[in-house]
């Protein structure tokens, strides 16, 4: 973090000094005239920097910053109509070295609220999202708005737990889901696929029987063989998709 820049003493000061001093011995001509002149030559200054000043500073609620020139106050990119503060520009926050923050920091001071809320609107109006932490168990719930509606409790982390809910406040699992799932690959348990994307049908065959004949009946067999071959064909398909989506090994 860069020094504070050291702070301007009007020359008038050194000749008011001067003075001092020489009011302890024999006061000349040429004290009081250096004195005169500094001082005229200060007000100079004070009055050019004051109208620099107040050309600077025309647009209502615009917080002042010192200007390029010695006490001279220009226009900054803070604005501050008394509720509401606006920077026009990008904000570089240093934490103090040592002080064991990073990043911007937040402190909630209490107003009667149960919770700390930090709101980001996009340039659209009716649309952003908020992060709130609750003061009372110390979770953390991120809303987002989309066309002026705001959608509560999108993603909540339990503190106490550290589970995860998606439009659920109280997460009971490590991810706790109110409504579907989708996904474009595979679900897996402990890296192992259970579920997977849906797969063909089954090859279509006859599996359907009549009534045995009273009589023995070669191609009644035959049917019954194809039958039993086409059920074996079901049964090996079923198995790999089973394999497939990680529900057999």
């Amino acid at each position: 973090m860069s020094e504070p820049a050291a702070l301007i003493v009007p020359p008038i000061r050194s000749a008011i000094v001067d003075v001092q001093n020489a009011q302890n011995g024999p006061t000349t001509s040429r004290t009081w005239y250096l004195f005169f002149l500094q001082a005229r030559d200060s007000l100079a200054d004070l009055l050019a920097n004051a109208i620099r000043g107040a050309q600077g500073l025309l647009q209502e609620n615009v917080v002042p910053k010192v200007g390029p020139n010695p006490g001279e106050l220009v226009g900054s990119s803070i604005s501050d109509d008394g509720e509401l503060v606006e920077v026009n520009g990008l904000v570089d926050v240093r934490p103090p070295v040592g002080s064991g923050f990073e990043g911007i920091t937040i402190r909630h001071r209490g107003n009667g609220a149960d919770e700390s809320t930090l709101t980001v609107l996009h340039k659209v109006d009716g649309y952003g999202w908020r992060a709130r932490a609750r003061d009372g168990d110390g979770g953390f719930t991120l809303d987002v708005q989309s066309a002026s509606v705001w959608h509560a409790d999108a993603i909540t982390v339990d503190s106490s737990t550290g589970f995860v809910g998606i439009e659920t406040l109280i997460p009971g699992w490590a991810l706790d889901v109110t409504g579907d799932i989708n996904t474009s690959a595979v679900y897996r348990v402990a890296g192992t696929q259970v579920v997977g994307a849906r797969a063909a049908g089954l090859t279509a065959s006859g599996l359907a029987l009549a009534a045995p004949p009273a009589a023995y009946n070669p191609a009644y067999e035959t049917t019954v063989q194809t039958l039993v071959n086409n059920l074996k064909t079901r049964v090996d398909e079923l198995e790999l998709r089973l394999k497939a989506h990680g529900l057999i090994a």
